[in-house]
């Protein structure tokens, strides 16, 4: 998703500090960290985890919109 929304931007490097600006951990997620997720949820680890959104976002989910 990140680079097709890069790739229509006009100055891609602006566009890319721009979207690492607003991410509350001050960067973009990584496809790494999605995986790790996945491979946990997928895991006999997670036997116990149900009913739950797993949100692998960097806190973007939670952002609150200024007034």
């Amino acid at each position: 998703m990140g680079r097709a929304l890069l790739a229509q931007a006009e100055d891609p490097a602006a566009e890319r500090v721009a979207l690492r600006a607003r991410q509350p951990i001050g960067r973009l997620v990584t496809p790494e960290e999605v995986a790790n997720a996945i491979v946990y949820l997928a895991s006999p680890r997670a036997g116990s985890t149900t009913g739950t959104v797993l949100d692998v976002d960097g806190g973007v989910t939670h952002l609150r919109v200024r007034s």
